[in-house]
């Protein structure tokens, strides 16, 4: 929603009128009916401030000594209790409104300036920021990449060096900055994935520092804003493997230095933000025991609809022999429901249903535009119809595994389903197939 328009002093004038008609209201209400007045003071019943002076004292019915007021009947034992300041409480309510409209003004007319984010605390923008490498998104109107607002502002104020560190600190860990698999297959290496927010720009890198506490350190790396995470033509973080004992139990020590960039050979630099994160690891037996196995109608659905096979076939050296390229892409805008679920998956190519070969994707897909295109590609040697000669014999299954998706860091769950797509829907004219 956008601010109201209106130049800036209609608003600031509006403001000075309404905060001055709050000063004066909420002065008269509270404080001009005092009892001392002209020199003199008076005495007024607490109750409907009729005047009692010249009321003569008496006692109540317990024979405690005071004065009873001979308009309401209301009896008051201290004289102390007679002198009070009358404070038209319905008044204050009206002048309370009329200071809310004053600040009002003044917030549309920084909106006006600087939008809606502008204005919003830095603990809320906080709360409403996006992971880090997806502050970008197509806009439906233009179809440009747009920039989060609140990613925006975030960084406006990240220049404007106001973040105290407990909001440095929460602004890392809310937008999963460092990411790494808490529970770990035996062998296999811990994969930590840091990805550089937009948010910092292009005046600041982030420095990552990964250390386990049984080794000395073992890895750091450098993100640079060289290295844009909003590139749509590489992942939007950076991930590294850290060779881990047997040991049951592990815990990697984070370190994330906020510094300004500078052109190497890099001076001594003052560091904007310094913290570490620390995370806790245990091994288990298997891929399976790290993953719980996720199924269910609406996860088919959305695997089948978010995954688009394309299929390209050529002669080989020998006759008999063909290279099969495969390419998947995966639409995270249709997975995002699913965020706790990872779709790792392997291709197998089927003739009458049997398998022939395996695909061995990338093991870096690309990201373009939230999708993520993995490719692989093998040579088969086959004895009967090629794939060119009799494509309805031949179709692709993709399923889910347990290993492959151990590369989704942020999931406890994977997608353990399968679906088969015929060959002949994959080699139409245009070579490209789709599952939807």
């Amino acid at each position: 929603m956008n601010p109201p328009g209106g130049p800036d002093w209609v608003w600031w004038l509006t403001a000075g009128v309404l905060g001055a008609a709050t000063v004066v209201l909420g002065a008269w209400s509270l404080l001009w009916d005092r009892s001392r007045r002209g020199g003199r003071v008076r005495l007024r019943c607490p109750k409907c401030w009729y005047d009692v002076a010249g009321v003569p004292r008496g006692v109540d019915e317990r024979g405690r000594e005071g004065l009873r007021c001979p308009e309401c009947g209301r009896f008051t034992r201290r004289e102390r209790g007679l002198r009070r300041t009358r404070r038209r409480w319905g008044w204050v309510v009206v002048a309370g409104a009329l200071g809310v409209m004053a600040f009002g003004a003044v917030v549309v007319q920084r909106a006006n300036r600087v939008g809606w984010t502008g204005v919003a605390p830095t603990t809320l923008v906080i709360a409403m920021l996006p992971r880090a490498g997806e502050e970008m998104s197509i806009d439906p109107a233009t179809g440009q990449f747009v920039e989060s607002p609140w990613s925006a502002e975030m960084g406006q104020r990240v220049r404007n060096g106001d973040l105290p560190d407990w909001q440095w600190r929460w602004a890392l860990s809310r937008t999963r900055v460092v990411q790494v698999r808490r529970r770990l297959p035996k062998g296999e290496p811990a994969l930590v994935r840091v990805s550089r927010p937009r948010w910092l720009g292009t005046e600041l890198r982030l420095r990552a520092h990964i250390e386990d506490e049984r080794v000395a350190p073992i890895w750091t790396d450098a993100l640079s804003p060289m290295q844009a995470p909003w590139s749509r033509s590489a992942l939007p973080w950076h991930e590294m493997t850290v060779p881990l004992s047997d040991a049951r139990r592990h815990t990697l020590r984070v370190n994330l230095r906020v510094q300004p960039f500078v052109d190497w050979p890099m001076p001594p630099v003052e560091t904007a933000w310094d913290g570490t994160f620390r995370y806790p690891i245990v091994r288990v037996s298997s891929a399976a025991e790290a993953l719980r196995a996720a199924r269910g109608e609406s996860l088919e659905k959305a695997a089948m609809q978010a995954m688009q096979v394309r299929v390209s076939v050529r002669d080989w050296i020998e006759p008999e022999e063909q290279q099969v390229r495969l390419t998947c892409v995966a639409d995270l805008s249709v997975l995002g429901p699913h965020r706790g679920v990872a779709f790792g998956f392997v291709a197998d190519l089927l003739c009458d249903g049997v398998a022939v070969a395996s695909f061995t994707l990338d093991d870096r897909p690309l990201l373009v535009a939230r999708q993520l295109a993995f490719g692989g590609s093998t040579i088969i040697r086959h004895d009967g119809p090629t794939i060119s000669e009799d494509p309805s014999r031949w179709s692709v299954r993709i399923r889910g595994d347990a290993n492959a998706s151990l590369r989704w860091v942020d999931c406890d769950r994977y997608w353990a389903g399968e679906f088969i797509v015929p060959m002949d829907k994959l080699l139409k004219p245009s070579g490209v197939g789709s599952t939807r």
